[in-house]
């Protein structure tokens, strides 16, 4: 080792050596600390409140309003408990024939069949009551179907034999058959027959129009 270097050696053991200042020694400490300091935090940016916010925060509670201010007991049970006070009319006769009116079904839109029927279709569907219709005697009865039967034997003899065709199927026509059999079945006279039908309430063809229907199946056999 050199002098120069024990020189030296000898200076940095006697600095060592020397007792520091207490400002010194704070100087110092704070140096050393300034590395182990924490960074600022980061500032946040605080947005204001939207329109809406504001009204919400503003709002009461209503749930505190209504804990702190109970309704009275004698206003609840009044809101809950009472009813309307129902008026009802005095009967008068106004009154009474709108509601026997009221309760009767009314029937719209009411259609009515308006086929129109050739004299073929006219004879198929013919009950008692058209036979009727045709004359006021047993008489004007027969001139009017035998005119029927005489116009379509006019237009074809095919289309008079649909026509016969056609009456044996109408009701009237089976009215008379079922009649013819009834007094075969008991052996009874066609008057007994026709007044037994008429005790029952069933219907039937008069004496005369019983005779009647016999003359025209007569005349328009083939």
């Amino acid at each position: 080792m050199t002098v120069l270097e024990q020189a030296a050696q000898d200076f940095h053991k006697a600095r060592r050596d020397v007792v520091a200042k207490p400002f010194d020694v704070a100087m110092m400490q704070r140096a050393e600390d300034v590395e182990h300091q924490l960074t600022a935090p980061v500032p946040v940016k605080v947005e204001p409140k939207s329109g809406l916010d504001k009204i919400l925060a503003a709002k009461p509670n209503i749930a505190e309003s209504a804990t702190k201010a109970p309704m009275p007991s004698n206003v609840a049970r009044q809101a809950y408990v009472s009813k309307p006070e129902v008026v009802r009319p005095v009967a008068t006769d106004d009154n009474q024939v709108k509601s026997v009116g009221a309760s009767r079904p009314q029937i719209h839109d009411m259609k009515v069949d308006r086929r129109l029927v050739g004299p073929v279709e006219e004879l198929e569907i013919m009950d008692l009551v058209n036979l009727r219709q045709l004359g006021k005697t047993a008489e004007e009865m027969q001139a009017q179907l035998k005119r029927k039967f005489d116009y379509l034997a006019e237009q074809a003899l095919v289309k008079k034999v649909e026509g016969v065709r056609a009456w044996k199927k109408s009701p009237v026509f089976r009215l008379y058959i079922a009649m013819t059999y009834e007094g075969l079945r008991e052996r009874k006279p066609m008057t007994e027959v026709i007044r037994a039908r008429q005790i029952a309430n069933h219907d039937c063809l008069t004496l005369s129009e019983y005779e009647m229907m016999g003359r025209v199946n007569g005349e328009i056999a083939l």
